[in-house]
């Protein structure tokens, strides 16, 4: 149901929310998003399958970018290296890092905080 959620907002709004590792894969891929939201963000800690690594599709990435990260995350590292790595001029590009290990979930009202920030900003004000 989390999965659906997610490609539904996705589709409704243009804008990819992902919290696996091919986030930045599809994101460079697919040309139709207006924004990309990554939850839990950055270089995935395993060796990554051939034809599958994310320093080879984020130069390609050219929307606004907003990753939101545990600053204890041991699963995804060099969250400001990948940000380094993308084509999304420095203005349009952010990573937050909340108080927590992986799943930035824990910190939910601080994580929507953000996400709904950003969705204001590049998508325009809901209400």
């Amino acid at each position: 149901m989390r999965e659906f959620y997610r490609l539904n907002l996705a589709h409704q709004t243009r804008t990819f929310v992902q919290q696996k590792e091919r986030g930045v894969n599809l994101v460079a891929v697919e040309d139709r998003f207006k924004a990309a939201i990554w939850l839990d963000g950055g270089f995935y800690s395993s060796k990554p399958l051939p034809g599958a690594d994310q320093a080879d599709f984020a130069p390609r990435i050219t929307a606004p970018v907003l990753m939101i990260a545990g600053k204890f995350d041991w699963i995804f590292l060099g969250k400001d290296a990948l940000l380094r790595m993308l084509a999304t001029p420095p203005a349009d590009k952010k990573v937050v890092m909340l108080e927590t290990a992986h799943d930035v979930s824990e910190k939910r009202e601080d994580m929507a905080r953000e996400v709904l920030a950003w969705l204001d900003k590049y998508l325009g004000k809901v209400n």
